[in-house]
């Protein structure tokens, strides 16, 4: 006779390691947990990516909404760089406004516009490492979609200036010779502070651009 189950079971590494060890319960026991996406037959064709509060991302159909400050705020300040391979995660949405104030200091408010938004397209897709992504044109091709229509939406020039991808790479070199290779100390912020600082320093180049630089219709 077989001990009760909670006495052979007392942790959660021994429940996995039991149910591993067992032929109980079986597949055929086993059903699909209806949720929120299984439960919408829209929410399973291909490209569909869910959402905060019940969004939802259709890659085949992009919306201006996919691309808010609030979404880019959000999604951002949840993305850390370099899939966490820092001492402490550093946020998507530092590195925008690191790179934006950089910008801003130096009198080009247009390209603090471009930069604060240039990771838009990782609302979406996630920030995956430049070594892998160059293993990938399919994914390249997709980031340039997205990255093209959150240009689009925001009314800046697509392809970026080249100065983006110059100040990126230098941020980049910056970040991974600080956040991984020292142990100096370097600034991170929590995800709650990213979104805060990025959603602020966003309203601030657009103040001063509507304010000082946009030219009337």
């Amino acid at each position: 006779m077989k001990p009760l189950f909670f006495e052979r079971v007392n942790s959660v590494y021994q429940f996995q390691t039991y149910l591993m060890s067992q032929n109980e319960p079986s597949l055929s026991q086993m059903q699909a947990l209806r949720g929120f996406q299984n439960s919408n037959p829209d929410f399973m064709k291909p490209g569909i990516i869910i959402g905060y509060e019940g969004r939802h991302f259709d890659i085949n159909n992009l919306k201006p909404e996919d691309f808010s400050r609030e979404t880019q705020g959000r999604c951002l300040s949840r993305e850390a760089r370099y899939c966490g391979n820092t001492r402490l995660p550093y946020y998507v949405a530092q590195h925008c406004v690191v790179g934006a104030e950089t910008f801003l200091l130096m009198g080009r408010v247009d390209l603090a516009r471009i930069f604060i938004r240039h990771e838009g397209g990782e609302t979406i897709l996630r920030d995956m490492t430049k070594p892998v992504k160059d293993m990938l044109p399919d994914y390249e091709a997709l980031q340039a979609k997205l990255d093209k229509f959150n240009a689009e939406v925001h009314g800046l020039p697509w392809p970026f200036p080249p100065e983006i991808k110059i100040l990126d790479k230098n941020c980049a070199q910056y970040e991974m010779t600080f956040m991984m290779h020292t142990s100096m100390h370097t600034d991170y912020w929590d995800s709650g502070e990213a979104e805060v600082r990025f959603l602020e320093t966003w309203d601030k180049i657009e103040h001063i651009w509507n304010t000082y630089y946009k030219q009337p219709a």
